[in-house]
């Protein structure tokens, strides 16, 4: 998620919208994952 972040501020070229919506593919896939381990998944 790091790396992914860190990619999506290079290419953001200062477009907030672009960094909020990897902000939030990023609290998805947290929020996945944690429903996956406590599905025992």
């Amino acid at each position: 998620m790091p790396a992914y972040l860190e990619a999506c501020f290079e290419e953001a070229n200062g477009d907030a919208a672009f960094i909020a919506k990897a902000l939030g593919d990023i609290a998805r896939a947290q929020g996945m994952s944690q429903v996956a381990r406590e599905a025992g998944l």
